[in-house]
């Protein structure tokens, strides 16, 4: 169960309200003061996501391939999902290009025809080519902007060698609240760059579709949430 960011540095000094030296009252005086240091931190904004600045300054009603929020503690501590497919010249390391735990899995099947890659339901699904399939082919495949996985896996190939069945596994080494990491221009959602490194504390880079319903001079908002936190937002004007 998720807690409140506000309040989440704060918890009961026992796991029973009468638990432990002083009974109720001083579970109640525990509360109390967990109360108003989250409602400090709440209105300090201390710890939470800031947007700075935005470059360009402007942006492109037709959209844009990139664009980049400058701030402090975007990541929210975050860390990233990782797993790496095979060995040597026949592996394929992925990372997710939103920080968080996504509960995502991978699996590598033998097909029948040509190499396939899908993404449904949390699994990512790299069926491969009868013939067989090297790194660096599914590693385009996974790359490919025309694939849906595009803009959530970001693919590194470990050369030419050819990749071997395996199991269904999970990604590892995400932590922090991966649903609760968006970006938003004009209420539309945006996709980080295709590229290792593009959320960091400090950036993030992103992808801006063509802006529905929006036309120059129009302005803007920009938004972030990070690990479930919202950002201020900033606005921008539309060229």
């Amino acid at each position: 169960m998720r807690t409140s960011k506000s309040f989440g540095a704060f918890g009961p000094l026992h796991p029973h309200l009468v638990t432990g030296p002083g009974g109720l009252a001083a579970e109640v005086a525990d509360v109390r003061k967990d109360v108003d240091g989250g409602f400090q931190n709440a209105e300090g904004r201390v710890g939470f996501p800031i947007l700075d600045a935005l470059d360009p300054g402007t942006l492109l009603a037709a959209g844009q391939a990139s664009f980049v929020m400058v701030g402090r503690n975007l990541l929210q501590g975050q860390t990233f999902d990782t797993l790496t497919i095979g060995v040597g010249a026949a592996s394929v390391a992925l990372t997710l290009l939103k920080p968080g735990d996504s509960g995502f899995r991978v699996r590598v099947t033998q097909g029948l025809a040509g190499l396939v890659v899908t993404f449904t339901g949390g699994l990512l699904n790299v069926e491969l080519a009868a013939a067989g399939s090297t790194a660096a082919q599914v590693t385009a495949a996974i790359n490919n902007v025309a694939n849906p996985t595009y803009g959530i896996f970001f693919a590194v190939s470990g050369g030419g060698g050819t990749v071997l069945v395996m199991a269904e596994t999970q990604m590892t080494g995400g932590a922090g609240y991966y649903n609760g990491n968006t970006v938003e221009i004009n209420g539309q959602s945006c996709k980080p760059v295709h590229a290792a490194g593009q959320w960091t504390n400090t950036s993030i880079t992103v992808l801006v579709p063509a802006l529905t319903g929006r036309v120059a001079t129009d302005i803007v908002g920009v938004y972030v949430q990070s690990n479930g936190i919202s950002a201020l937002p900033l606005s921008a004007v539309l060229t």
